[in-house]
């Protein structure tokens, strides 16, 4: 386990996270596949301020995913929930729990996403802090999956590992964009 997780680089610019976020929610629209004509209209709305990553696109672009494909790129609510944890829109859901996403997809669907670019980061210290719980908690799943033990109570693996992958890419850690953000432990 670790001790406190220092940030690497700094943060990103609450723009860069509001256009995460609202990458995250449209392709995690795109896989929940209730409204299929929804996602180029609101993909041209976006299409000034929002950076897709290059398997967003490919996702975005392919007019019948996988099944394996729709549940990856739904995972990515759990990445925006922490991202809007630290843009003060929403409370931090227990490690254990999907957390409700429909608000923050709304915010994110939203022609300008005014009510996303509201939000304001949290402190660093404030980040700093809740990465390190995420990152112990990560720590404490990988070690029950090493050692073939059930993963600890309290904690869904999942949910972790993508509120993990997003608070390391709101940190820079490792520098890297999107796709390719690590969730060392």
């Amino acid at each position: 386990m670790s001790d406190r997780v220092p940030l690497q680089s700094g943060l990103r610019s609450s723009e860069e996270v509001v256009a995460r976020i609202r990458a995250l929610m449209l392709t995690a629209y795109k896989a929940f596949g209730d409204f299929p004509d929804d996602i180029p209209v609101a993909r041209e709305q976006m299409a000034d301020e929002v950076v897709f990553s290059p398997s967003e696109l490919v996702f975005l672009d392919d007019p019948d995913p996988s099944d394996q494909a729709r549940v990856q790129f739904s995972w990515g609510c759990e990445a925006a929930l922490a991202l809007g944890w630290a843009l003060g829109l929403n409370e931090m859901p227990a490690p254990n729990d999907q957390g409700d996403a429909e608000p923050l997809l709304m915010m994110a669907l939203a022609e300008d996403g005014a009510a996303l670019q509201a939000g304001r980061l949290r402190s660093a210290a404030d980040i700093e802090h809740v990465l390190s719980d995420v990152h112990d908690a990560h720590w404490k799943i990988r070690d029950a999956q090493i050692n073939d033990k059930p993963a600890p109570d309290g904690l869904h693996p999942g949910v972790v590992m993508e509120r993990h992958k997003a608070l390391n890419w709101l940190t820079c850690y490792g520098g890297d964009e999107w796709d390719n953000v690590a969730t060392d432990t």
